[in-house]
């Protein structure tokens, strides 16, 4: 036995086992004095906030279809984002979404929109340029300017911030008069008023904010720059600033021009497969006196293999060129030499397209129209295209072409789109839409 600072007996450890609790310490156990037994904490219902209990996944309601801003490009009422460096047309892109989803016409052509008004807000261009580019817009495409620059709003220049609660609020009663369907929100950078780009902790209670914007139905549209360009950097690793954007965002696309094209690659498609890469043609009519001044705009969506094909076409349209010559005209084109080289079995197949023998086993490759006189002299012989892997077709093609008397006639004329799928399979085919 041991005894404690007060002269009481205690049991010794070697007793331990043999030890028993008093009366006096089973009594004070079992009254309020020792809370290691008492009962959890309770809240005053009146007071507690309610807050939703879990139920069972079995009792779960069904879930809502997932729905469309733009049907097969952007998911409703998700964080979209539109990232890409300067010049890559990425904010005029994003002007021909919202007037094209205004009037319910069909974006680049290919994906389907329903009419519903359209909010940009914008701090980097002001409402004229705005208001000029969806112009030269509505009139390349021949819409109703009634129906889609009526049914687009702009916020130009006028100090717009995610962190000032008036804007907060404002942009909220804005969307919910508007009965906005798209927002967008250019650039990202100078609306965060001052905050780091770079901060997840500073960047996250904005993504809250937008999401509280596509609550109320809207699809929150943001434009983003990219940093320089690095080797072994991904497009998706150029994206500037917080992955907590990247993460909250459900459709990314990443933004390139190609000189005469506008490169789109597919980052990021919760909840669907994500689309290959395809490339959207641009015409541009410019004032003849000032080139800044568009007078119209047409933006049309093709896939690689289309661009492949309709490149080609061109560079035979003023004379001849072998293989290897065309594949190195298309480096930096967004069109590969293996496009290149299944648009030449295509082109040949259909008869658009011939060859000559050229030296080193190469084949200079003309159009047909330009061959009429030197077929009909007996010029080109019999040709035959080798065996070549065609994933569109799901078999080797081994098209030949004969320039006898008369140019063999187009096999099977064109293919058919489908209409059921933004994209045919994995062959990269845009189908095409009524823009009606």
């Amino acid at each position: 036995m041991t005894t404690d600072d007060a002269g009481a007996a205690s049991p010794a450890p070697d007793d331990a086992q043999s030890w028993e609790p008093s009366a006096d310490d089973v009594a004070f156990a079992l009254s309020d004095g020792d809370d290691r037994h008492s009962a959890p904490a309770t809240r005053d219902a009146a007071v507690a906030p309610a807050l939703p209990i879990a139920i069972r996944a079995l009792d779960a309601p069904p879930p809502e279809p997932i729905g469309w801003a733009v049907e097969g490009l952007i998911l409703s009422g998700e964080i979209a984002l539109f990232a890409g460096e300067g010049a890559s047309f990425k904010s005029t892109v994003a002007l021909h979404i919202a007037a094209a989803a205004a009037g319910g016409y069909a974006v680049f052509g290919r994906f389907r929109t329903e009419a519903r008004p359209a909010l940009y807000v914008s701090e980097e261009d002001d409402a004229g340029i705005l208001a000029h580019r969806l112009e030269a817009i509505v009139t390349g495409h021949a819409w109703d300017r009634d129906r889609s620059l009526g049914n687009v709003h702009i916020l130009a220049r006028a100090g717009a911030s995610f962190t000032d609660p008036a804007w907060q609020d404002h942009l909220l009663n804005e969307v919910c008069r508007i009965g906005a369907g798209l927002v967008f929100l250019d650039p990202w950078c100078d609306l965060l008023g001052g905050l780091d780009e770079n901060s997840n902790s500073e960047v996250r209670p904005v993504i809250k904010y937008l999401r509280s914007l596509a609550s109320l139905g809207a699809t929150p549209t943001v434009v983003h720059h990219v940093g320089k360009a690095a080797e072994g950097k991904r497009s998706a690793d150029r994206i500037r600033g917080a992955s907590a954007l990247l993460h909250g965002s459900r459709s990314i696309y990443y933004f390139e021009d190609r000189g005469d094209a506008i490169g789109i690659e597919c980052l990021k498609l919760s909840r669907a497969p994500k689309l290959p890469p395809f490339t959207i043609t641009r015409r541009i009519e410019s004032d003849r006196g000032n080139r800044a001044m568009w007078q119209s705009a047409k933006f049309t969506a093709v896939s690689p293999k289309e661009r492949a094909t309709q490149f080609v076409l061109d560079e035979l349209r003023d004379g001849s060129a072998n293989t290897t010559d065309l594949k190195k005209a298309a480096v930096g084109k967004g069109v590969s030499g293996e496009d290149i080289g299944r648009a030449l079995v295509v082109l040949h197949e259909s008869g658009e397209i011939a060859f000559e023998p050229a030296p080193r086993n190469e084949k200079r490759w003309y159009r047909v129209e330009q061959l009429d006189l030197a077929s009909a002299n007996g010029k080109l012989a019999k040709t035959t295209l080798p065996t070549l892997p065609d994933p569109a077709l799901g078999k080797h093609a081994s098209p030949s072409f004969h320039t006898d008397a008369h140019l063999a006639p187009p096999k099977g004329g064109q293919a058919q789109w489908d209409r059921g799928n933004a994209f045919a399979g994995q062959s990269g085919n845009l189908a095409p839409v009524d823009e009606r």
